[in-house]
């Protein structure tokens, strides 16, 4: 009966106790969450803070009104088209290369002027891709982006990568300064490298390998955050002579010792996420001294380390000279640098080539059967251009070989090579 009665009165001082620390009559039950087991907060990528491009080559400067038009910059890669209503009066429009401080920016950055300009209809942002550049990644890594007042590169939702015509489009309102860029890419994705010597090859990537399996669509944007090395990858392979070293998302490639059969030796990298392969990345690596080398008929290499690129004018120029012995090779195309890149074909006049082993013996691109020319198979592939650096590959599956002798002797023969030649016109 005590044990009852105590127990009593404790429990009446413990409601006592409770109603003198609720204030007013306020309920302290704590609320039923909505959700008993809510998702963490997803968090919000505030995206790199980086400096503003300078200006370098020429701007390009046209008028364009409400009939609308297209302005393309100096280089033949980045072309805006502004459609018929966007404009509502004349205005003098221009784009301006500039460098890309975009860290995981391709080529130049370009500034498009005026400034702010804003647009009653979208306009369309066109950046031209080389077949090297599309080979080394896969069209979802492609992107272009802008940079707004607070400095960060900010990606645009809409992507159209048309891989036939190797262009990466996007569409925008305003504008500002824009770049080209990849989510996902390899550093270095090209470079040049002497026999026998190594390189590190590195994964990056601007978020998660996710972002580029989802939809991103038009009218979204995105902060770009600083690269950063990821490490879902599937393994590693050399299409080529040498090895790779290590695993994981960072390795190196180490060279042969001598001018590999197969150049340039390609690296690749097989992504996945999470559990299936989703991509494939290319680090592309020429193994060759600086200049040019070659073969005749299947002998030695001969090296050429005077040489030189002349890539001004719609004839485009290689010259080598290594003692007695030299090598020219020319070619046609339009009438800047970056015209020369592209794939070949020899013919009568341009493109050409001339090997001369000695004073009195000459390699071409054409030969003789029964005192016809014709021209041989084959073609010179200059297909990278990088701070001023033309590399290729050039053939010639039945090269005229002559010795002026008397008798003149004449036969066929074959010719092929690699080249990293410095560009000497390209910048004046």
């Amino acid at each position: 009966m005590k044990r009852i009665t105590c127990l009593l009165i404790w429990v009446g001082l413990y409601c006592l106790f409770m109603a003198a620390c609720k204030p007013d009559g306020t309920d302290l039950t704590p609320p039923v969450p909505s959700n008993p087991d809510p998702a963490p907060p997803t968090p919000v990528e505030q995206g790199a803070v980086q400096p503003v491009g300078t200006p370098q080559g020429t701007a390009v400067v046209k008028t364009i009104g409400p009939a609308g038009g297209s302005i393309t910059a100096e280089d033949d890669r980045f072309t805006v088209t502004i459609p018929a209503g966007a404009l509502t009066k004349d205005v003098d429009i221009s784009v301006q290369p500039i460098t890309n401080t975009n860290e995981a920016g391709v080529g130049d950055g370009y500034r498009m002027l005026p400034d702010g300009q804003q647009f009653a209809k979208p306009v369309t942002m066109t950046v031209k891709y080389t077949a090297e550049e599309g080979r080394r990644t896969f069209p979802k890594a492609f992107g272009i982006a802008y940079q707004n007042a607070k400095g960060v590169w900010m990606a645009v939702g809409g992507t159209q990568v048309d891989t036939t015509n190797h262009t990466v489009s996007i569409e925008v309102n305003h504008f500002t300064d824009f770049t080209f860029f990849k989510y996902v890419y390899l550093e270095p994705e090209l470079t040049a490298i002497d026999p026998g010597q190594s390189v590190d090859i590195e994964l990056f990537d601007l978020g998660s390998i996710n972002w580029l399996l989802e939809d991103f669509p038009k009218g979204q944007e995105r902060p770009l955050p600083k690269p950063h090395a990821v490490d879902y990858i599937d393994g590693w392979e050399v299409q080529g002579e040498g090895k790779v070293v290590g695993a994981g998302k960072k390795v190196t490639y180490q060279s042969p010792g001598q001018l590999p059969a197969t150049n340039p030796v390609r690296v690749v990298a097989r992504l996945k996420s999470p559990g299936k392969e989703v991509a494939q990345l290319i680090s592309t690596i020429y193994v060759l001294n600086e200049g040019i080398s070659l073969q005749a008929g299947g002998g030695d290499w001969v090296h050429f380390p005077k040489a030189g690129a002349h890539l001004r004018g719609s004839i485009k120029g290689l010259d080598g000279e290594n003692g007695q012995r030299t090598v020219n090779i020319k070619w046609e195309a339009g009438p800047k640098p970056v015209d020369a890149l592209g794939i070949y074909p020899w013919a009568k006049t341009y493109p050409g080539i001339i090997y001369r082993p000695d004073p009195i013996t000459e390699y071409t691109h054409l030969y003789l059967v029964d005192k016809k020319v014709y021209i041989s198979e084959g073609s010179i592939k200059a297909t990278d251009m990088k701070y001023g650096v033309i590399f290729g590959t050039f053939d010639v599956k039945s090269s005229g070989a002559f010795v002026l002798s008397i008798p003149p002797v004449v036969s066929t023969s074959s010719l092929r090579g690699v080249f990293r030649v410095k560009c000497m016109d390209c910048v004046r």
